[in-house]
């Protein structure tokens, strides 16, 4: 569908601009697709070839959020602003004893002390700086820590690995882990076991495999146990149900099976997502509940 679009729009360019200005275009856009989607064996050594190593699907955009710096620049900022805060009060003070009514108009104010107008602007902006400054700090801080053997992995390849070093005396900045954050969202624990089982064949933190193929395997591991979890107990439960009626030890047996599908449902559900603790409860939840349909209806 989006590629007939394309040609659509293509087609009513054609019929508005000459060949050669369309040629233009199109060795231009080839040119800029060349420029920016270079793959990651195609960079440079250095600083391009690990920034692409960061972005290619490997789960290793890991940088550092300064906390140490963004402190001291809220420390600063808050402390301009007690002086600012201060310079104020001592000037409605000074107003107040001069003229009390002065304070209950703006013009008046102003006119009693020609700095005000002055100060409350530089209020206003210092206080705008903070208040952004402060939100930044605080979205930064809350960004989850990357894993550590993400760190690891990405250290093994600043470092050269079987290859040659990508960067040479500035790597400093990944061994402070306390002040790291990481741009993508946690893997799957069974995604990590996956790598983990790929890298014990090779060398150590260095084998590299696309993180959306690990996905690709683990949703598929998941929805075939899902599938499989919601077949399997059909069985025994009906076959408890129909050898001579439900009785204490019948009933205590299937709801035994419900327990233990149960459990299971939840493991696959921790192993092959990273869905928090309340979302894999309710769908937990979900999946009980259907299993106590099936089992009154049988």
């Amino acid at each position: 569908m989006e590629q007939m679009m394309e040609e659509g729009r293509m087609a009513g360019r054609a019929k508005s601009l000459p060949d050669h200005e369309l040629n233009e275009r199109k060795l231009d856009r080839e040119k800029y697709f060349e420029i920016t989607n270079w793959s990651f064996h195609h960079a440079h050594t250095g600083y391009p070839k690990l920034a692409r190593f960061m972005v290619d699907g490997y789960g290793q955009s890991i940088f550092r959020k300064f906390s140490y710096l963004s402190t001291r620049g809220l420390v600063y900022m808050q402390n301009e602003l007690q002086v600012l805060e201060r310079e104020l009060f001592y000037m409605d003070k000074a107003e107040h004893a001069l003229n009390p009514s002065t304070l209950q108009s703006k013009a008046d104010s102003d006119s009693a002390s020609p700095g005000r107008k002055a100060l409350m602007d530089t209020i206003q902006t210092k206080w705008m700086q903070y208040a952004e400054m402060l939100d930044k700090a605080a979205r930064v801080g809350n960004m989850p820590e990357p894993p550590e053997r993400d760190t690891s992995l990405l250290q093994n390849k600043m470092y050269g690995g079987r290859g040659p070093a990508q960067i040479v005396n500035e790597d400093l900045w990944l061994h402070d882990r306390e002040d790291l954050i990481g741009l993508f969202s946690s893997q799957a624990l069974l995604e990590k076991y996956m790598q983990y089982a790929i890298n014990l064949t090779g060398h150590p933190g260095m084998i590299m495999f696309d993180r959306k193929k690990l996905h690709r395997v683990s949703q598929g591991i998941m929805i075939t146990c899902i599938v499989g979890l919601l077949v399997a107990p059909l069985y025994p439960m009906q076959a408890l149900a129909n050898d001579g009626g439900i009785d204490m030890r019948r009933m205590g047996a299937m709801i035994g099976v419900t327990i233990l599908c149960t459990a299971v449902f939840a493991l696959v559900l921790v192993l092959c997502t990273s869905a928090k603790p309340h979302e894999i409860y309710m769908a937990s939840v979900g999946y009980m509940a259907v299993l106590v349909v099936f089992m009154e209806q049988s």
